[in-house]
C-alpha cells in the first residue's frame, strides 16, 4: 500500500516517519532511532523501494492465518462463494482486526467506491471486476457506498463481532453468525390453525416458496438450512 498505491506520500513526512511502530514493523527502524542516521526523506523512500521489492519477491511465502482461512472456506463451502469472495473477505476482517494494517491503509487517505475496487485489485492481484462483484449488494461483505472514507471504513462487514469470530473462532459456520442470527423458540402455531385462509395460502405459498429459495440462493447464511428444507419438500 505505501509502494505501488501512493501511500509513502503521507507516511514519509518531511521531518519524520508518521508512524514508529509501522516502520519499525516493515524495516525502517533506524529512521526512528534517536541514535541512527540523520533523517532523509530521500533516503527514507530508496529504502522503502527497495524493501518493497524484496517483499514482492517473497510474497508467495506470506499466508493467511490458518483459522481465517479455515473459517472463510467453510463459509464459501456453504454458500458456493468464489475465491475472489473468500480472499476479499479474508483482507477485510484482517483489516478490521490488525492495527498496523488499518493504519497503513489510513495513509491513502479517504477513498472512494471506485478508488477501493483499484486498490483490492492491486493489493490481493485479482480483477477488478471479480472485486466489484464480490462488493456487491448481496452478501457477508458489502462496500459502505455513502461517500469517501478511509480503507476500513468502506469494508462494511455484518456485524463488529463478524471479523473477530472468523479469525479467532472454530466450528459450525452458522455458528460465526451468532451475534447476528440468533435462534428463535419453537413455533406454535401450525398450518391448521390458518383453515380460515386456506384458500389463500394455497395460491401464495408456492410464490414464497420460490421468494425464499431465491433470497438463500442469494448468500444468506441464516437462510441456508430453510432452503435445504424447501428443497426437500418439493
Amino acid at each position: 500500500m505505501l509502494v505501488p498505491l501512493g501511500g509513502h506520500r503521507e507516511f514519509v513526512a518531511a521531518h519524520g516517519l508518521m508512524n514508529d511502530a509501522l516502520a519499525e514493523a516493515i524495516g525502517l527502524g533506524e529512521w526512528v532511532d534517536p541514535m541512527g542516521p540523520e533523517y532523509d526523506p530521500r533516503a527514507v523512500r530508496l529504502a522503502l523501494r527497495s524493501l518493497h521489492a524484496a517483499a514482492e519477491r517473497s510474497r508467495k511465502r506470506v499466508t493467511v492465518p490458518e483459522r481465517l482461512r479455515a473459517n472463510t472456506a467453510r463459509l464459501a463451502a456453504l454458500v458456493g462463494r468464489s475465491e475472489t469472495d473468500r480472499r476479499v473477505l479474508e483482507f477485510a476482517v484482517r483489516i478490521h482486526n490488525e492495527r498496523l494494517l488499518d493504519d497503513t491503509a489510513d495513509y491513502l487517505g479517504p477513498l472512494s467506491s471506485a478508488k477501493v475496487f483499484h486498490a483490492l485489485a492491486g493489493l490481493l492481484e485479482l480483477p477488478e471486476r471479480e472485486v466489484r462483484a464480490a462488493l456487491g449488494a448481496q452478501g457477508r461483505l458489502t462496500l459502505e457506498r455513502n461517500g469517501s472514507d478511509l480503507l476500513r471504513g468502506k469494508l462494511d462487514l455484518l456485524s463488529q463481532k463478524f471479523a473477530d469470530h472468523l479469525l479467532s473462532s472454530e466450528g459450525d459456520p452458522v455458528g460465526l453468525l451468532r451475534d447476528t442470527i440468533a435462534p428463535s423458540r419453537a413455533p406454535t402455531l401450525a398450518a391448521h390453525d390458518y383453515a380460515h385462509v386456506e384458500s389463500f395460502l394455497a395460491v401464495v405459498r408456492p410464490y414464497l416458496r420460490d421468494a425464499l429459495l431465491r433470497y438463500c440462493e442469494r448468500d444468506t447464511l441464516a437462510m441456508v438450512r430453510l432452503a435445504h428444507f424447501f428443497e426437500g419438500a418439493r
